[in-house]
């Protein structure tokens, strides 16, 4: 099991849409991938998230898709950010 996952999304404008994620664990374990189905597998047995507004940007759109996301412990990046 993986104590933490680091991840990216990119999200559509205009359909407000998730069109692509990026993620790597604690092992080194990386995923790229345009598919929320294979996205949750990675973080199914994750401990924690983490990443760059991810809690009102990243998660808003994955919850959309998978309820379960929401579950699992975020840190945000986005309150450390002197800007």
């Amino acid at each position: 099991m993986s104590r933490i996952i680091f991840f990216d999304t990119e999200v559509t404008v205009d359909q407000e849409k998730i069109i692509d994620f990026g993620a790597i664990n604690d092992k080194g374990e990386k995923l790229h991938t345009g598919r929320v189905d294979l996205f949750s597998a990675f973080i199914k047995e994750t401990s924690f998230l983490c990443g760059h507004n991810i809690v009102k940007h990243d998660l808003k759109y994955l919850e959309r898709h998978d309820k379960s996301v929401m579950a699992i412990p975020a840190f945000d990046t986005l309150s450390l950010s002197p800007l």
